[in-house]
């Protein structure tokens, strides 16, 4: 009976952070969220202040193909370029998700 419990409890858990961690459920977060969930699934966070605005818009529209997100994620990660601070929370968050 414990058993069941424990593996009941550990499936609840799993699904949670499955479904909490979604670019759908992202979505209706901040913009950070939705780049760092749809992004982060193949490599690290790239600065989008490395590259010019229309640089980054390209390499998002070109990635976008790859991370099968929607036009309107597409659209919120091309904005996460005006952040303020964004470089700081991009490395922030890739030293803590090594």
């Amino acid at each position: 009976m414990k058993t069941k419990i424990y593996l009941s409890f550990f499936i609840l858990i799993i699904s949670v952070l499955y479904f909490t961690h979604s670019p759908e459920i992202a979505a209706a977060g901040d913009a950070f969220s939705v780049f760092s969930a749809s992004c982060a699934r193949c490599h690290v966070l790239r600065n989008p202040k490395k590259y010019e605005k229309a640089v980054w818009t390209f390499h998002v529209k070109r990635m976008s193909k790859r991370a099968k997100i929607t036009a309107s994620q597409k659209q919120t990660i091309i904005s996460v370029w005006d952040i303020d601070g964004i470089s700081e929370k991009v490395a922030k968050w890739n030293k803590k998700n090594k």
